[in-house]
């Protein structure tokens, strides 16, 4: 039994891509993991990186830099859009989120905060805070996020909020010492991503709505067309597949040879290159939950863009035994799959934030509500 990960669009190693796997493995680990596979608590989790194979920009992506300054994506443009979606001031917009949903608050502080270190801390307060958030829902199912958590009220800027929040919480370790620097840690690597959503909603309101438009979208798309173009022109045949195929392919191999249920996640261009294997270059290979998320393979189906397109209706391949497709509504990059796939079941994700596709794999909430329908498939 094992777990696969195949990463989206964008991906580089120098831009954060380790800190960021350390992260989401700790929180499938904890979650995933120990929900489907409680008896393997080693359960593998291969992340194959296919984003070496990806478009490769030979200018620099100097033909979308207007002004030649600009720094390319990046978790401050995540930032400015998050905060540009808030309301109240600078110091506190943070805190009007979580006046209204403290776990969106929680989910939009570990989508900022620096790749910098204190990852394991930061996972092991995801699930101490996760414990709180459900049982508060669970006295207060029915009551507003200031009844639910009397001490909102109290706060009055995101860096107070981020304080109480540790403090409300409480310890995720029981040893005294590693408590005090675990927490510490913690609050350190919230306060940063707190400070980021300040600086960028200071940002927001001095730099020009459409100029921020086109730093934020410019890149992405960019990106976007610059790998999904570099499968569809090399994924190669069946007996020769291309970089990519092959290295999701070794990936989802390795993981069947452990023995037991194999479970693929794929996020964004991930479940189309993991659907293109599946149902055209590896038959052979058989998954049994597939996972997409933020995907567009039902876009691509109606375009009849798969390697196995036809004219008829598709039918989910036999060696797919289960398909979870996750959507949600802020996400423009997330498509249903349902309509155009038998066998197949679409989720909405209910954030409503504005880092939805960015951001899925980094949020707790996420992690847990998955973790629970994988189990499901399974059983």
């Amino acid at each position: 039994m094992a777990l696969v990960y195949v990463h989206g669009i964008g991906n580089r190693l120098d831009g954060g891509y380790v800190e960021a796997q350390e992260l989401r493995d700790g929180l499938f680990r904890g979650h995933l993991v120990s929900t489907a596979f409680p008896e393997r608590p080693d359960t593998r989790i291969l992340s194959p990186y296919w984003g070496a194979h990806g478009g490769a920009l030979h200018w620099g992506l100097a033909s979308a830099d207007l002004d030649g300054i600009e720094r390319l994506g990046g978790s401050d443009d995540l930032a400015e859009s998050i905060a540009a979606g808030g309301e109240g001031s600078a110091e506190a917009r943070l805190l009007s989120i979580a006046r209204t949903s403290l776990p969106d608050a929680v989910d939009a502080l570990y989508t900022v905060a620096e790749d910098t270190g204190g990852t394991e801390d930061a996972i092991g307060f995801a699930a101490a805070v996760l414990d709180y958030t459900a049982l508060r829902e669970s006295l207060y199912p029915d009551s507003p996020e200031t009844e639910r958590y009397p001490w909102l009220a109290e706060v009055h800027d995101d860096l107070a909020l981020v304080d109480r929040l540790v403090a409300e919480v409480g310890p995720p370790a029981d040893d005294e010492v590693e408590t005090l620097g675990g927490l510490s840690t913690v609050r350190e690597w919230l306060a940063s991503g707190a400070n980021r959503l300040r600086r960028a909603a200071v940002t927001a309101v001095t730099v020009p709505p459409v100029h921020l438009f086109r730093r934020h979208l410019g890149p992405s798309i960019a990106r976007t067309f610059g790998d999904v173009l570099a499968h569809l022109a090399h994924r190669g045949t069946p007996d020769r597949p291309g970089p990519i195929v092959q290295v999701v392919a070794d990936a989802v191999e390795r993981a069947a040879a452990d023995g037991g249920p194999v479970i693929v996640v794929a996020h964004s261009m991930g479940g189309n290159i993991v659907y293109d294997l599946l149902s055209h270059f590896r038959p052979d290979l058989t998954v049994d939950v597939l996972v997409t998320v933020g995907s567009q393979v039902g876009l691509f189906e109606e375009l009849k863009l798969f390697a196995a397109s036809t004219p008829a209706s598709p039918v989910v391949p036999d060696n797919i035994r289960s398909w979870i497709n996750v959507v949600d509504r802020a996400d423009p990059l997330a498509f249903r799959v349902a309509p155009i796939f038998d066998r197949a079941t679409d989720y909405l994700y209910p954030s409503g934030a504005v880092w939805a596709h960015a951001a899925y794999l980094r949020q707790p909430h996420f992690h847990r509500r998955i973790a629970h329908r994988v189990a499901e498939a399974l059983a």
